[in-house]
């Protein structure tokens, strides 16, 4: 059994998402406080990452490969010179295939479900990477993921958004500045583990040892909020099992009515 959808089904539906992607984001270029960005060094312009969200599973024998892509993309950083926010989101319905995989989230099955209903998709699939919560591509394919950031950065106007995200102890401090005065965003805090590495015993990768990209082991809706500021702390809640030295905070800031993230920041744990 295969993980993505059959060659036929995925051509017909990718052309639908792209129409309604470019649709959504041309109307984003038209407003010119819109885009995802991070603080930049004073006298320096800013420079906005691009948010890569890959919806995978290890019941899936599809995935791996996409895994691997992602794990390789976060560690390079950047794309031709754009900046990248990697998050490996672990869906369950693969479950059921005799392997349970242990990052798997009913809550990151729901958000792939919302992103293929405002597609305009029949359903979700796997490995699917969605950029900037408006373009999506097939996750093990490098030369669509790559087409998929570059057609984000350059249907999107220039970012007035500064995301500013500080710890202190427990605590992070999230900070934005440039918001969409009457677009409703959602605040959400993904916090991600690096060099993770499962030995897969039943289902379709049996006798395989997966090693992931950033895992999102955290997920938290902070906040609600219509700009044109953003000022939110939340306590940091960390598993005692997790491994300090690879955690990351993300905050992704999204718009409400069409999924796109308008902001986005992180920061070493």
């Amino acid at each position: 059994m295969s993980c993505a959808f059959s060659a036929p089904h995925f051509a017909r539906s990718r052309v639908k998402r792209v129409a309604l992607g470019l649709a959504g984001l041309l109307m984003l270029s038209s407003r010119a406080t819109l885009g995802a960005s991070t603080e930049s060094p004073a006298g320096q312009a800013a420079t906005e990452p691009v948010v890569l969200e890959l919806f995978t599973s290890e019941g899936c024998s599809s995935c791996p490969p996409a895994d691997e892509l992602l794990a390789q993309l976060d560690a390079a950083g950047e794309v031709a010179g754009t900046p990248v926010i990697a998050l490996e989101m672990h869906v369950d319905y693969w479950d059921y295939l005799g392997w349970k995989d242990p990052f798997s989230s009913a809550v990151m099955s729901q958000r792939q479900q919302r992103y293929a209903a405002l597609l305009g998709a029949r359903g979700p699939y796997t490995p699917q990477v969605m950029v900037d919560g408006a373009f999506d591509a097939l996750g093990s394919s490098r030369a669509r993921v790559e087409a998929a950031i570059a057609a984000s950065r350059s249907a999107r106007s220039r970012s007035k958004v500064h995301v500013q995200l500080a710890r202190n102890g427990d605590v992070l401090s999230v900070k934005a500045a440039g918001l969409p005065k009457e677009t409703p965003l959602l605040v959400l805090l993904a916090v991600t583990e690096r060099k993770l590495q499962t030995k897969v015993i039943r289902g379709e990768n049996a006798g395989r040892t997966l090693a992931h990209g950033p895992v999102v082991r955290q997920w938290k809706v902070l906040a609600k909020t219509a700009g044109p500021q953003l000022g939110v702390q939340a306590p940091l809640s960390l598993a005692a099992d997790w491994n300090r030295t690879a955690l990351r905070a993300v905050v992704l800031l999204q718009a409400e009515s069409d999924g796109h993230i308008v902001g986005a920041a992180s920061l070493p744990l």
